[in-house]
């Protein structure tokens, strides 16, 4: 006859009590922060705290590039500090052995790849935007001009030209009937501009003021914008590239505004330009 034999042990609820009893201990912990919290006035617990280090305890890094074949930083630093210490002006600028850091050499990454990419948005022309500038509002922002001959556009090269830029050239854009004038002034173009709103209010005798002065025409037409930039140049030499656009963007009489007698500038002297 087989006897099944059960054991009932006390091990267990031994495990149990221990148990109960270190959870009784962290409740007590948790309590016991808690209430300690409770009797900090509420005034002080808003208040920022600074972590102030005394300069006793403060150790200097000494930073280096990390490389392999360095030798044993620190054993060289705490060999040497005596040394250091012998004088008791760096023994107060040094109090304790420096903390060797490593920064992250370059790799080829690094090398290759800019963190920033170059920006190119100066290039063009944009209004100066000046409160007291009325040739503002004539003008737009741009990196190109399109010939309203053959439709060809050209990409501005110099920048940023604006309406306080000298030694240009600029270009007048009817918005009506989209015929241009090609024009170039050692002044700046807000200066040489004022001269043809002028010529304009008072219908003078001049290519541009005849135009926007004929009728279904009015100087709300008028854009204009600089289109070439000559640094530091002469009279001739900003003639010859006045004449080298007015023949590239045809803007000569009857196709533009300019007089025929303007193109008769001599062009060989734009090919040192």
């Amino acid at each position: 006859m087989m006897m099944m034999v059960f054991f009932h042990g006390d091990d267990d609820d031994d495990d149990d009590d221990d148990d109960d009893d270190d959870d009784d201990a962290n409740n007590y912990d948790d309590y016991s922060a808690i209430a300690k919290a409770k009797q900090i006035p509420r005034h002080n617990a808003i208040q920022k705290r600074n972590n102030v280090t005394t300069n006793k305890d403060e150790r200097i890094p000494f930073v280096l590039t990390y490389n392999p074949v360095l030798p044993n930083v620190s054993s060289i630093l705490k060999t040497y500090l005596p040394i250091l210490h012998s004088s008791d002006r760096c023994k107060k600028a040094i109090r304790s052995l420096p903390v060797t850091a490593f920064r992250r050499p370059k790799n080829l990454r690094d090398v290759l790849v800019h963190s920033s990419t170059h920006h190119t948005n100066n290039i063009g022309f944009s209004p100066c935007l000046s409160p007291r500038c009325k040739t503002c509002i004539y003008t737009h922002t741009t990196s190109s001009f399109k010939s309203s001959s053959d439709g060809q556009t050209y990409k501005i090269t110099q920048g940023p030209l604006t309406c306080n830029s000298n030694n240009i050239i600029y270009l007048i854009t009817c918005q009506k009937c989209f015929k241009q004038y090609v024009g170039q002034t050692c002044q700046t173009l807000r200066s040489r501009f004022n001269l043809h709103r002028f010529t304009i209010h008072n219908d003078r005798d001049t290519p541009v003021a005849k135009h926007f002065n004929l009728i279904d025409h009015n100087i709300q037409h008028l854009n204009i914008i600089a289109i070439d930039h000559l640094p530091h140049s002469d009279n001739i030499s900003r003639l010859n590239k006045e004449t080298f656009w007015i023949h590239t963007l045809k803007t000569t009489e009857p196709q533009g505004l300019n007089m025929n007698e303007q193109s008769s500038f001599p062009i060989h002297l734009r090919q040192s330009l």
